[in-house]
């Protein structure tokens, strides 16, 4: 375990990364430096607006070594190593990495970090988290602009046909109460034929006159 490992997630130590920007933080370095061997550390990656480069204030990964700043990784290493950071930091623990830390040809203290390969498959990230589901109202749901209205005469169909239903019902019960047996049917009084022989003509006659 490295010494100050503590609380920190670190990262698969396969792949070796070079950090930028050191000599810009040299006095961070110093109390870091070894003696006469390189000496293994755990660095803190966290990200932060890059500082060189033609991406300058872009999004970048920061390399920290006691809390301070040492250095950063390239544009390219931290796109590539962005969901590893991400991934930790989405499971509210703090990334890290085993740094390397020597001295250079010109006299600077230097980082290298080990960082998982670029070619292993990346973490998957975490499922979303599930809308809350809605609570049933006794209201009505408002509708949609696109849906049709509903019609109003729906709600009658039902009492039209039971309505319709029921006069046929009753037609035919009285059609089969009249064509019932014959010791049941009403008796009929037959109507006399009108007479053929033309009544009397009574002929008036004319008034008679009298001379004065």
């Amino acid at each position: 375990m490295l010494e100050n490992s503590a609380g920190l997630t670190l990262l698969d130590p396969d792949h070796e990364v070079v950090v930028t920007g050191e000599e810009d933080h040299q006095d961070a370095l110093r109390p870091w430096a070894p003696r006469d061997r390189p000496r293994r550390l755990a660095a803190e990656l966290r990200f932060a607006p890059l500082r060189r480069g033609r991406h300058a204030g872009e999004r970048g990964i920061e390399v920290l070594l006691g809390g301070r700043r040492v250095g950063e990784l390239t544009h390219l290493m931290s796109v590539r190593y962005g969901p590893y950071v991400d991934d930790v930091l989405r499971r509210h623990g703090r990334p890290g990495a085993v740094a390397l830390v020597r001295h250079g040809r010109r006299g600077l203290v230097e980082v290298e970090l080990r960082l998982p390969d670029v070619e292993a498959t990346p973490p998957a990230p975490l499922p979303a988290p599930m809308p809350p589901t809605p609570r049933p109202s006794g209201r009505r749901p408002a509708p949609h602009p696109g849906d049709p209205r509903p019609a109003r005469s729906r709600r009658r169909t039902p009492a039209l046909v039971g309505g319709g239903v029921l006069a046929l019902l009753l037609v035919v019960g009285t059609l089969a109460g009249g064509a019932g047996d014959d010791g049941d049917a009403v008796p009929t009084v037959p109507v006399a034929a009108a007479p053929t022989t033309p009544p009397p003509r009574t002929t008036t006659p004319p008034p008679t006159t009298t001379p004065a």
